[in-house]
């Protein structure tokens, strides 16, 4: 895969640092000093990932990635700008032109490994074909819980998750949305090479799989992430009991590949139609929600916005 990468920011000492973090990590770099240019060199080339500043002259970097969106489907946006952006974000988050907000000053580890997520959802998106991806007659996914036995290595698009709570939300009065991230999973793909990785995808997903009751679907998200649909309306008490008992196989070290390996995880939630009306809503705020505390090492957040409610424990 070209892990190429356009870097966006009016800062020149901002981009200069980021460019020696991503070049060091193997990433080839190109830099814009600004919207416009980078609205020209993406006339000229391509890049999978384009991560920006969001207070910019002239445009916001929330407004640039929407754009970059409209003209380029298949690149990928995140913006990196201080925490006290994030509710102007938020728009663009929902429109889904921003995959991630991530928050300045930056950890160079975490933003590595962020940025590595994001390659990896790309290339999922972009690259791994869809296998045996099962539908109804009118060609939609009728749920999670479908689309994770007909996907026999468990890659798939975002759109087919996307398209089964869309299908859930015109059948459903009310559910709840839970987004669990495989913390530093990164690590995995370099220790263990991309099929292994795969593998202990699989053995995560029988794990979580054993510990859900016979309502609750879930599937895989992107790369790291799966989603979990339950049919009921969660508060802070529930939601916690919950995912309590969805990670408790993971308290010790987990047994694979004759090694004994330490998973980690963080947990948001959301609530139909409390927290959103769309399928892009609902998944937004307990990602968001997820990243926010992940960045702070928190083991509980009660909100990000009002609409938005988000429980995260960390094992």
């Amino acid at each position: 895969m070209d892990k190429s990468i356009l870097l966006v920011d009016d800062e020149p000492s901002i981009l200069r640092a980021l460019k020696r973090i991503f070049h060091r990590a193997g990433y080839k770099v190109t830099i814009a000093n600004g919207p416009e240019e980078a609205l020209v060199i993406l006339e000229d080339h391509s890049f999978p990932i384009v991560l920006s500043d969001y207070r910019m002259p002239n445009k916001t970097g929330g407004e640039l990635l929407i754009e970059i969106k409209e003209k380029y489907p298949s690149t990928l946006g995140l913006i990196l700008s201080g925490y006290a952006d994030l509710q102007s974000v938020i728009a663009a988050l929902n429109s889904g032109a921003v995959y991630k907000f991530l928050e300045k000053p930056w950890e160079e580890a975490q933003l590595l490994e962020e940025i590595d997520q994001a390659f990896s959802h790309w290339r999922q998106e972009n690259i791994l074909p869809l296998r045996d991806v099962r539908s109804d007659e009118q060609g939609k996914v009728s749920s999670l819980g479908d689309v994770a036995r007909a996907s026999s290595d468990l890659t798939y698009g975002k759109m087919s998750v996307m398209e089964s709570i869309d299908h859930k939300i015109s059948t459903q009065a009310h559910f709840s949305l839970v987004y669990l991230d495989i913390r530093h999973f990164r690590h995995f793909n370099d220790c263990l090479g991309y099929q292994k990785s795969d593998q202990l995808l699989h053995h995560i997903h029988a794990l979580l799989k054993k510990q859900i009751r016979a309502d609750v679907e879930f599937s895989l998200m992107n790369g790291a992430a799966f989603v979990f649909f339950v049919p009921e309306v969660f508060t802070e008490a529930s939601a916690f009991d919950f995912i309590a008992s969805l990670l408790s196989p993971f308290k010790q070290l987990v047994t694979f590949d004759e090694r004994e390996i330490l998973l980690t995880f963080s947990a948001g939630y959301s609530v139909y139609p409390d927290d959103g009306l769309t399928a892009e809503e609902l998944v937004r705020g307990s990602q968001l929600a997820a990243n926010y505390s992940k960045d702070r090492d928190l083991m509980f957040i009660l909100s990000i916005k009002k609409a938005w409610m988000a429980i995260v424990m960390i094992w």
